[in-house]
């Protein structure tokens, strides 16, 4: 960075590019680039001079001293937001950034005699200078050469035409003097509204005429300074003419942008002193969607009816804008509909809803549906009342067809009965959709056949034997030595439901009584149980947990249940007692005690607590955490979620080292997609987004301001030489310059240039190169 001779501090209302061309001017230059060039600020998109955050303006604060703080108010702040998206804030008011002056300049010549520029210029609705009443200029009259602030300091063209600012109309600076009321009135809710209106008014500089233009700013400056009266006469005289006023397109045309207290207003304004004038039905310009909802009169329920016709695709879609023919051609498909309405409704005495046909068939909706999508019960109207069938599908349906269920009712005959006997007689069956799983349709003609091949079918049910056909017999003399099903139960303290669990995972073996019904059990094995096996409430004693947390507690230690998986009513589980003896209960229960404490503890943070205070996502906090904290922590402790102010502590230490990655490229020449080529995808460096935002660590800085020290690219290269655009372009393709040879981890497509062989050339013009004409042989003959 060098030193500068004069530091220009900013007058009232005056723009940074002014300050930047005073800056220019009395330090010796003689256009803006070669100024920024030079003093190592490069303009960019993300670097624009304007901003309080581009290296020209650090420049001059840096050197500002004790006026640093009024140098820096002067510039503009970019304002980064979700809703609203990027804005520039002037004057402490946030305007969309599709509103400010970049690249084109706009230049009144009695203020650049005056000695400095004002804000109100960096607008681009702001075509007249409110100050002196003359017209901006952006182009040279003489040449037509566009003129930008980066190449223009002095009030001349290249082509010699000296350049003045010509006068306005009174009336024609009126609009720009509003828009310099609303920057002094500082209301944020009033330039929003200009904002907006201009931008649903499809306010354009490029594809519209002057006149245009400032009718419809009329009309936004009127809306947002609350003027209901200049906002009626403006909407006239922009979509009014001979042939009358169309009110109700007006209205609809202010709708979406408009205040309701405002609309209504206007609306009254409209019809009391333009109705008696003429009503027109032309529609002068294009509507959308919700505006054209508006104009019709439709509500949401006729409008959604209109984008399901079928010719609606042919008109738009929801984004689309509709013009004069296509609004009359929504007109006919809206009566259509309402005609076909009222069709249907005439007809409703004559149907039943799908309800009302199953009750009538005994069946569920489901068969309803399947039998209305194969057509037997009349044809599917899917634009109106889809679920109503006519009482004449319904007895045409009782004629001719019966359903499985109901004949086999009639029959007294199981549903399975009947399908085998259809199968039996190949009996054709109406095709359904589900391949008959739901049911089956029968032709009338087809019960008699039926019926007389129903007798190989009625056969006597045969049951399968009892499981307890199967067990051991245990006679009467032997039965001192075992247990019925109630006293084991009060011998060993299980429920009948465990000793059943028991016995399915073979832990237990029951017998059954040979004279008596009734299962048994033997008595060594029942007194096994209590030497062999835990119980739930002795295990929560001797590891002193609540009961209802043993089972989940113990398997997650390794130690599972022996009575396999919980069953309905199953009330307690049974573990070995082998795993609750010795050094295992004490490892067991040191274990459980550490993990309880751990997790008493009440100040540990929760990771999605902790992600919001630190910037992170869950997930980039707990990647944060694995790396961090994790090899810190004792071994019992790895396995607690919640984080430790402390260790949080730690993490917000280690974020400290971590900065955004565009402010780290706004003093680099590279842009985004280019950082993204040479070091994001070959994984020389990673990024971690904080609050949403990518940040690069130190290190990572390090090499990239190394990199970007060593290496430039075409365009920086031409700003550094000082040369116009594609000079460096030319060299190359000449043989007067080389790439750089950059390692091989690098080579990513991309052509850099060695920036020390750079700084070491001077900017000297390219001489054209002649093609010499071939030579004539019998001409020169």
């Amino acid at each position: 960075m060098k030193d500068l001779h004069f530091i220009p501090i900013p007058l009232p209302e005056e723009s940074p590019l002014s300050l930047l061309k005073r800056a220019a001017i009395r330090n010796g230059y003689s256009t803006c680039r070669q100024f920024l060039s030079w003093q190592n600020a490069a303009y960019k998109a993300q670097n624009h001079p304007m901003l309080v955050d581009s290296q020209f303006a650090m420049l001059l604060c840096a050197q500002a001293g004790e006026y640093a703080h009024e140098v820096r108010q002067s510039f503009y702040e970019i304002n980064y937001s979700t809703y609203s998206g990027v804005r520039v804030c002037i004057n402490q008011m946030a305007i969309d950034r599709r509103l400010i002056r970049y690249s084109a300049a706009a230049i009144c010549t009695d203020c650049v005699r005056d000695g400095w520029e004002k804000q109100v210029k960096d607008l681009l609705p702001v075509e007249n200078c409110p100050y002196h009443s003359k017209k901006y200029i952006s182009h040279c009259p003489s040449c037509e050469r566009k003129i930008t602030w980066v190449n223009q300091v002095l009030l001349a063209c290249k082509c010699g035409n000296r350049l003045e600012s010509p006068s306005c109309p009174a009336n024609d600076v009126i609009l720009d003097r509003k828009i310099l009321f609303l920057l002094r009135l500082k209301s944020q809710k009033a330039f929003d509204l200009l904002a907006t209106s201009l931008k649903n008014l499809y306010w354009n500089i490029e594809n519209s005429s002057y006149e245009e233009r400032r009718k419809i700013l009329s009309i936004a400056l009127a809306i947002s300074l609350d003027e209901p009266e200049k906002i009626a006469s403006s909407l006239v005289n922009l979509y009014g003419d001979s042939r009358g006023n169309n009110l109700d397109f007006y209205i609809a045309k202010l709708n979406p942008f408009t205040p309701e207290k405002t609309l209504t207003t206007v609306k009254d304004i409209l019809y009391r002193e333009y109705a008696h004038k003429g009503i027109s039905k032309e529609i002068p310009a294009p509507l959308t969607c919700h505006q054209l909802k508006i104009y019709l009169g439709l509500s949401q329920t006729e409008w959604t009816k209109i984008q399901r016709h079928e010719e609606f695709t042919n008109l738009g879609n929801h984004k689309s804008r509709f013009d004069h023919s296509k609004i009359m051609r929504i007109k006919e498909i809206h009566e259509d509909l309402i005609l076909q309405s009222l069709n249907d409704t005439q007809g409703l005495e004559e149907s039943l809803t799908a309800h009302e046909v199953a009750g009538q068939f005994k069946t569920n909706l489901d068969v309803i549906y399947e039998l209305k999508i194969a057509n037997l019960l009349g044809n599917v109207n899917k634009s109106i009342r889809p679920h109503r069938i006519s009482c004449n599908a319904i007895s045409n349906f009782n004629e001719n067809y019966i359903l499985a269920h109901q004949l086999a009712e009639e029959l007294e005959i199981s549903v399975r009965t009947l399908r085998k006997v259809i199968v039996d007689l190949n009996l054709l069956t109406p095709p359904l959709p589900h391949k008959h799983i739901l049911t089956t349709v029968i032709l009338k003609k087809d019960i008699e056949k039926i019926k007389n091949h129903l007798t190989p079918y009625e056969k006597p049910m045969h049951r399968s034997p009892k499981r307890s056909a199967n067990l051991l017999r245990v006679k009467s003399e032997d039965r001192s030595s075992y247990y019925n099903t109630k006293e084991a139960s009060q011998i060993s303290s299980l429920s009948t439901t465990l000793l059943r669990q028991l016995v399915r995972v073979n832990i237990l073996h029951v017998h059954y009584r040979e004279n008596k019904p009734g299962y048994l059990f033997h008595k060594d094995e029942i007194h096994q149980i209590q030497r062999k096996y835990i119980g739930v409430s002795e295990a929560a004693s001797l590891l002193e947990i609540p009961t209802v947390k043993v089972s989940c507690t113990l398997a997650s230690n390794g130690i599972q249940q022996c009575t396999g998986p919980l069953v309905d009513g199953e009330a307690n589980v049974l573990f070995l007692r082998s795993d609750f003896i010795g050094r295992k209960l004490v490892k067991l229960k040191s274990k459980l005690r550490c993990h309880t404490e751990s997790q008493a503890e009440s100040n540990l943070i929760p990771i999605k607590h902790a992600a919001k205070q630190t910037g992170l996502t869950q997930a980039d906090m707990l990647a944060v955490k694995a790396a961090l904290i994790i090899p810190l922590r004792a071994q019992d402790n790895k396995s607690i979620v919640g984080i430790s102010p402390a260790e949080l502590q730690t993490i917000t230490d280690h974020l400290s080292n971590y900065k955004a990655t565009r402010e780290v490229l706004r003093g680099t020449w590279m842009s985004r997609k280019t950082f993204c080529k040479i070091f994001l995808n070959t994984h020389i460096i990673s990024e971690l987004f904080i609050k949403r935002i990518p940040h690069i660590n130190k290190e990572d800085i390090t090499k990239l301001t190394e990199f970007t020290s060593k290496y430039c690219n075409l365009k920086m290269a031409d700003v550094i030489m000082g040369a116009p655009k594609g000079h460096a372009y030319q060299l190359l393709s000449r043989g007067l310059l080389r790439a750089a040879h950059c390692p091989e981890a690098l080579l990513t497509g991309k052509l850099l240039l060695d920036r020390k062989e750079i700084e070491s050339m001077d900017y000297k013009p390219l001489i054209r190169r002649k093609i010499s004409k071939p030579i004539n042989i019998e001409s020169s003959t």
